[in-house]
């Protein structure tokens, strides 16, 4: 695999974690586990009034119970931090009733990008503690996940996350594959006003903490940034690339306003400039000049101070 088709799986598998939630989590947990343990993982829905006896899947060959939970509110929220608990008790006291002889290990599998509390911590450990049969327990949210993600072949990250980007994809890429892009773009809602691409200072890309995932993903759509400028200057309307940037800086500044990691924000752009698809490598590499064109043309991500 090359290395910047790994920096776009490692930087997809973030954006999909972090927009994932409630069923669209699950689904996405059930997927990992399907690809990396084929014939052994068993993904259990709920049926009607039967439910789902409290498991949301199964490792037969290891005895491995999983319950998965992906609230909408953050874990450092009293109010979701409480429900975490009361569910952790209620669901592993429910399996423990529904699969005896079975489980082995339960494993409670979250959303939190940045870890569990203490307080979930000492509820797993204490029912561990209290538990028949040395039936252990255990927790598994964005590390444990994403570990367990890229070990997987790369075929089956494809069929999970699209084709990555790379090197003779940006050599193939097309004016059709830009065209796709900023169209996409371009539908989105508009804002009411539009402001000129202005450049910007050619530090930008260190003054931002951008991970090296991050940063050769933007360096590589850079090669093409230009064939996007040309694209923008011959387009039939001349305010048709002043609008793209607009819609893209609002999206910007809507994720700035829940986020903080630079990171983060970049996946979340390039989902929003995607629309979730990357059916080939030209496309991902197209979606990826954009977004270099934008980060270098107008107002997305900070701008270095200025020296006086």
């Amino acid at each position: 695999m090359e290395q910047i088709a790994a920096y776009f799986f490692q930087s997809e598998f973030t954006t999909r974690f972090l927009i994932a939630r409630g069923d669209a989590f699950q689904s996405f947990f059930s997927d990992i586990m399907r690809a990396a343990h084929l014939g052994d993982f068993v993904p259990v829905r709920a049926l009607g009034r039967h439910g789902d006896d409290k498991c949301d899947g199964y490792l037969k060959s290891s005895g491995v119970l999983f319950q998965v939970h992906a609230p909408d509110g953050r874990f450092d929220e009293k109010e979701t931090l409480d429900r975490a608990i009361a569910k952790i008790k209620t669901d592993f006291a429910g399996a423990v009733a529904k699969w005896p002889g079975f489980m082995r290990d339960w494993i409670y599998v979250h959303n939190s990008y940045e870890g569990i509390p203490a307080k979930v911590l000492h509820t797993l450990l204490a029912l561990e503690k209290d538990a028949q049969d040395g039936i252990r327990t255990s927790q598994w949210g964005y590390g444990e996940l994403k570990e367990k993600t890229l070990q997987l072949h790369p075929s089956k990250l494809i069929s999970m996350f699209g084709y990555p980007p790379s090197q003779s994809a940006s050599l193939d890429m097309q004016m059709d594959h830009i065209r796709e892009v900023v169209e996409r773009i371009a539908v989105e809602n508009e804002p009411a006003a539009t402001e000129p691409i202005t450049k910007v200072p050619s530090d930008k890309l260190e003054y931002n903490n951008l991970s090296l995932a991050s940063r050769k993903l933007l360096e590589l759509g850079m090669q093409k940034a230009r064939l996007v400028e040309d694209y923008f200057s011959k387009h039939v309307d001349p305010t048709f690339g002043d609008r793209v940037a607009s819609t893209f800086t609002s999206e910007y500044e809507k994720q700035r306003s829940l986020h903080t990691n630079p990171d983060e924000i970049f996946g979340l752009l390039e989902h929003f400039a995607s629309g979730g698809s990357h059916s080939s490598p030209q496309e991902t590499t197209a979606i990826l000049a954009v977004i270099a064109h934008l980060f270098e043309s107008c107002d997305i991500f900070e701008r270095p101070p200025v020296e006086v």
